[in-house]
């Protein structure tokens, strides 16, 4: 496990470097955000659904439905958690909101996903996909509450909530239960698409780096704490109620997993739209992708030998 991960980080680390030289030289601002929507409504739900396409196997069923639970559990619990916290030691209203959000909610689609199908397989990515289930009801209504007066029409929120990647992650799951099948050429096509989610998510975030102001992200303190909460805290008290009510160890991985993976873009773009604190929170998605190169590989490794014993 550990050897993998870390290939993982490393093949990680270059695809993201890759992402920075190609936005430095070779493409502008306008086609990195083209490239993230080509991401988010076409390759990552042509993975999904291609991931969808296994035998019916009662154990994988069972885990899905468990993950499904959990995602439930892990958005009420740890938004209320860090949201009494950041209260209790005096985070200024401005930031407060976010810094709670950046805490809970993780790049769960662009990095989570490919990693956890890197590390687990097919079935790591439906377990991925089912334990991401309640984040954009959590996010376009508490979160958005949270960093912003603003509040988000019944409408709008219907329409998030039947973006590409969440209609998928629903039909995928159907689609598994019901062991319904494409046929072969839409499979494999579906396949070929879909192996472009992680090269391309990779690069994405590594153009996102270019540009950023990198004294004033590593000169913000409450960002460090956030970081840390966002990275070691909030995956290994998981984990460790996972192993407590002796969850199957592949669940305990993959929703760890999830809960280790840097703070999402959604953190970032939604303040931008409704108000909240956008410079803070562009400091918490980069310092975390930093230091996540570091942090996923010891709290997985923490989780296998202490939590689950592998």
């Amino acid at each position: 496990m550990f050897h993998t991960l870390i290939k993982c980080m490393i093949e990680i680390a270059i695809m993201v470097g890759f992402g920075y030289l190609m936005r430095k030289r070779f493409v502008s601002d306008n086609t990195v955000k083209e490239l993230s929507s080509i991401l988010i409504n076409i390759t990552l739900p042509c993975s999904i659904l291609a991931s969808s396409a296994r035998e019916f196997s009662s154990e994988i069923g069972n885990g899905i439905i468990l993950c499904l639970l959990w995602s439930l559990f892990y958005y009420a619990f740890f938004l209320l958690a860090a949201f009494i916290f950041f209260r209790a030691i005096g985070t200024d209203e401005r930031r407060r909101g976010i810094a709670t959000t950046s805490s809970v909610f993780s790049n769960s689609s662009f990095i989570g996903f490919p990693i956890s199908e890197t590390l687990y397989g097919s079935t790591g990515l439906q377990y991925a996909v089912a334990n991401n289930m309640f984040y954009t009801p959590f996010m376009f209504s508490f979160g958005i509450r949270l960093f912003s007066p603003t509040r988000l029409s019944g409408k709008d929120f219907i329409k998030k909530m039947l973006s590409p990647s969440m209609v998928t992650s629903i039909l995928g799951i159907v689609l598994y239960f019901a062991q319904v099948r494409f046929p072969a050429v839409i499979h494999s096509s579906l396949s070929s698409i879909g192996s472009m989610t992680v090269p391309l998510s990779m690069m994405i975030i590594g153009a996102g780096l270019v540009g950023a102001d990198i004294k004033a992200i590593f000169s913000d303190p409450l960002a460090y704490l956030v970081c840390f909460i966002r990275l070691i805290v909030v995956p290994l008290i998981l984990g460790l109620i996972m192993y407590l009510f002796r969850m199957p160890i592949l669940v305990i991985d993959v929703c760890v997993l999830i809960a280790a993976i840097p703070v999402g873009s959604f953190n970032v773009i939604l303040p931008r739209q409704y108000g909240g604190n956008v410079e803070f929170a562009n400091k918490t998605v980069l310092l975390s992708m930093v230091f996540s190169l570091v942090t996923i590989p010891f709290v997985l490794t923490i989780i296998n030998t202490l939590f689950t014993g592998a």
